[in-house]
């Protein structure tokens, strides 16, 4: 699995934002926000090909999370990603 390479993520306040940087103007319907715990990963894996456990045992080394708590979490996160079309 991999991140599409034309999102970024932003930081605005404490806010975090995936945005497409091959689109010249934003379109605000384009817009994803993630939560920091996903922002995190987001950042440690762009640009990188990554599993499901790969993921959830960054996360349990970050953040106080037991692994079943983590790995479902990843695999909601995901599924939404895929949906979104975030992911290649």
């Amino acid at each position: 699995m991999k991140i599409k390479e034309n999102l970024k993520l932003r930081q605005v306040g404490s806010s975090f934002f995936i945005v497409d940087t091959n689109k010249e103007m934003v379109d605000f319907t384009d817009i994803f926000v993630l939560n920091k715990e996903a922002a995190f990963l987001w950042q440690e894996f762009q640009g990188k090909d990554f599993t499901v456990e790969a993921m959830v045992e960054r996360l349990c080394s970050r953040y106080d999370v037991n692994h079943d708590t983590a790995q479902q979490d990843v695999e909601e996160m995901l599924n939404t990603w895929q949906v979104f079309g975030l992911l290649q």
